[in-house]
């Protein structure tokens, strides 16, 4: 099998997995199993939660292996890092449309849910949007130079 053959059949692989993954998290009420809170499980960001975090798993799981010089890994890398930015994003704009406030900032994100109070979270989609793109760089430069 040629390399081109094989990179696609390596990438029809790691999409259909992504996707199967996605679909089954979106019915799985993962909140369940990882909260103590005692908030209903209705609240509209669930959904794009669920799918954020196995996507976020995904990607980790992909960045490790990559990281072991398994580069054939990349595009489940890219794929899960995308769907992951995705969902992490429209996660927070479900939680701004529900009334509450929420600041974007530099390698963070702040929220409002009680009164002034703003909690600060770690923006993990700004952070995998930066990881990628120095794996994209360093996967050109490594093309350009062989």
């Amino acid at each position: 099998m040629n390399v081109a053959k094989k990179e696609l059949v390596i990438n029809i692989i790691s999409l259909t997995l992504i996707i199967i993954v996605t679909l089954i998290a979106q019915r799985i009420p993962l909140e369940d199993y990882l909260s103590e809170y005692p908030l209903p499980r209705t609240l509209r960001w669930y959904v794009p939660w669920r799918i954020a975090v196995v996507n976020f798993i995904i990607w980790l799981f992909s960045l490790v292996l990559y990281l072991c010089d398994i580069h054939e890994i990349s595009s489940m890398l890219f794929i899960s890092g995308v769907v992951f930015m995705i969902a992490h994003y429209y996660t927070i704009i479900t939680v701004l449309r529900s009334g509450y406030k929420v600041i974007l900032g530099l390698l963070v994100f702040y929220t409002g849910y009680y009164g002034n109070t703003l909690d600060v979270h770690v923006d993990i989609g700004q952070i995998v949007f930066i990881i990628i793109t120095i794996i994209l760089i360093y996967e050109y430069k490594l093309k350009k130079s062989t």
